[in-house]
């Protein structure tokens, strides 16, 4: 009988619809909580869009390219849930496959903005179009079964009927010639890895092979297109459409049901022989892992190795996190990241029980967002992902103390490595002096990077130096680029580490999970604090530049969604002292309009604002 506790709360699987619509996330999301098991199953990475964090992004074993899958909807048909997904192939650069797919594809790969769409694809529609290959459906009908379906063309096929031709400097060249292939992709057998992979991970979450196989297929038009913009289509008997539909029964004993063809298309049941016979999913048991493989089972008892990440705002932490990933990674080594940053609730998390929703899964890490208990999230992912480094990185306002008080209660799980800290040589030297929150994470740390210092004098370096060192005399104290440095320079060798107890004029706090106590040191005994602001107006983009750019260096960020000038739609507004990003907001829903201002005294930059906003109505009802 299948678990589908491990999945879905109780709840969910009483509502057909959701549960079809989440399974296939919650099931990628699962499998990869052991290393060993989602090498062993085909998987390379997973990455939710930024955007539309219901969509992601998946790189599997033997394909260059990135996959996407997006949902498209969900609806409830008697008992039974039904959801439906589209399924993207975004093709390296480098691919062979790019002399099969469009013109405007291959100008898009080639464009400088590919990687940026391609990795929050649903904000780009029009591009994600180019790509799309396959449809993956799923059906759900409680205690009863589960139908997971891949709906793909064999070829999808565009040929130019009048050929296809450009002006060059060399004269008229002629790109596609008449009745050539304008495209020729394999969407098949482009769209089976990945529907293969994922199969797989439903036959090992639900330790059952799938109890019947459907293969169907339909005609599938070839696309002709003439010069002056006619498009005509004819079918190909060598090109269908196919649909192939693998049942896992939810309880023992059962027979699956014949359901209703995908969709009304002239549907024909196809012998799939012995195509399938070798398919991965008819093996739900994974046989041992490769490179970080699941310890526990293996009885290897070597801690994960722990460092504290912690440094100002805009110091370099993700910098240096990103190279220090890429190094362990070309060890066949996996680091998991906790930013310790209370407030993003992820649904996955919720689903799954955890004290941390999961923001991206690659070849090298894990990254999480911490939802509410630290300690307990820290357990959970030794216990699930079993990493060899686990990297906490606090917020560039946090106290590294109140953690090392906190992690105490794991030091029979983990071995305490490092409190690395970085500081910004651009910027450190005005903020050092002048916040107590800074000179605590120096204090406190046992590695020091001074960061960026390509952007500054050698003077100002000397400077920063003598006054890290009157903070703290014992640290390893390192010069760095963009938060490029070896860890083995850092931490040596066998990553021994040089923890220390730091010798510290500040408590850490003993507070318990369920809240603060009155002497626990927070950015808010250093007057440091938040506060929300939302409009009553509309304010220029300029005017609100330049009243941004107007605030004194104690506001350290400023950051939220705004309606400018007349536009109605949102953009999002970062602001960290000197620099003012304003871009258009990408997000499907539409939230209410909000600055935050975090720094000293941020009740003075608000009152500036709001005494912008009258004039501006006043101007704007004259």
């Amino acid at each position: 009988m299948i678990e589908l506790s491990k999945l879905l709360p109780p709840h969910c699987q009483t509502e057909p619809s959701f549960a079809a619509s989440h399974l296939p996330r919650a099931t990628m999301m699962r499998v990869n909580f052991i290393p060993g098991v989602r090498q062993r199953l085909g998987w390379r990475g997973m990455r939710a869009c930024p955007q539309a964090p219901m969509s992601q992004t998946a790189k599997i074993d033997g394909m260059t390219g990135i996959y996407g899958i997006k949902p498209e909807g969900c609806i409830d048909a008697n008992d039974t849930g039904i959801a439906t997904f589209s399924i993207f192939y975004f093709p390296d650069p480098e691919e062979e496959i790019l002399n099969q797919i469009s013109l405007s594809a291959g100008i898009v790969v080639y464009g400088d903005q590919y990687s940026e769409m391609m990795r929050d694809f649903p904000q780009y529609p029009d591009m994600a179009s180019l790509f799309h290959i396959a449809d993956l459906e799923l059906r759900f009908t409680p205690d009863k079964q589960l139908t997971l379906s891949l709906v793909a063309p064999e070829r999808d096929r565009v040929l130019a009927m009048d050929g296809i031709y450009a002006d060059t400097d060399a004269g008229r060249q002629m790109l596609v010639e008449p009745q050539g292939a304008e495209q020729d992709l394999p969407c098949w057998s482009l769209a089976y890895p990945f529907f293969e992979t994922v199969a797989t991970s439903f036959s090992y979450v639900f330790e059952a092979a799938p109890a019947a196989l459907r293969l169907q297929c339909a005609p599938h038009p070839t696309r002709l297109n003439h010069a002056d913009g006619k498009q005509l289509f004819v079918e190909e008997d060598d090109n269908p459409l196919k649909a192939l539909r693998l049942t896992w029964m939810l309880e023992d004993g059962l027979v699956p049901i014949a359901e209703a063809d995908i969709d009304a298309r002239q549907w024909k049941d196809a012998d799939p022989g012995t195509d399938f016979d070798a398919a991965k999913w008819n093996n739900p048991l994974v046989p041992g892992a490769r490179h970080s493989m699941d310890k526990s089972t293996m009885g290897i008892e070597e801690l994960p190795k722990l460092i504290i990440l912690t440094g100002f705002l805009g110091s370099g932490k993700t910098s240096f996190l990103s190279h220090f990933i890429d190094y362990q990674a070309s060890r066949n080594l996996f680091v998991a990241v906790i930013q310790n940053e209370i407030g993003e609730r992820g649904l996955d998390a919720r689903l799954l029980g955890q004290h941390y929703a999961v923001k991206e899964i690659d070849e090298g890490c894990i990254c999480c967002t911490l939802i509410d208990n630290l300690t307990v999230a820290i357990d959970q992912i030794c216990s699930q992902y079993q990493p060899d480094f686990l990297i906490v990185e606090t917020t560039g306002l946090a106290n590294p103390a109140n953690l090392l008080s906190e992690l105490s209660e794991l030091q029979d799980r983990l071995e305490f490595c490092s409190v690395t800290c970085m500081l910004d040589a651009l910027n450190g030297g005005a903020a050092l002096p002048n916040y107590a929150i800074l000179q605590d994470q120096i204090r406190v740390a046992d590695t020091v990077l001074i960061n960026k210092v390509d952007l500054v004098e050698s003077g100002q370096i000397d400077h920063l130096k003598h006054e890290v060192r009157a903070l703290n005399p014992y640290c390893s104290l390192h010069e760095t680029r963009e938060g490029d440095i070896s860890p083995r320079e850092l931490y040596g060798v066998n990553f021994e580490g040089q923890h220390r107890e730091a010798n510290m004029e500040i408590e850490p706090c003993g507070c318990s999970h369920d809240g603060h106590g009155e002497k626990c040191v927070t950015h808010h005994h250093y007057g440091i604090r938040s506060q929300l602001w939302r409009p009553t107006g509309r304010i220029s983009k300029e005017q609100l530049r330049d009243f941004l750019l107007g605030l004194p260096p104690t506001i350290f960020r400023v950051k939220g969604l705004l309606r400018l000038d007349d536009d109605d739609s949102l953009t999002v507004c970062q602001h960290v002292p000197s620099s003012v990003q304003l871009v258009p907001y990408r997000g499907q829903d539409d939230p209410a309009e909000f600055l935050v201002f975090i720094g000293e005294g941020p009740e003075e930059a608000i009152a500036q604002l709001n005494a912008i906003l009258p004039h501006l109505d006043q101007k704007q009802s004259a």
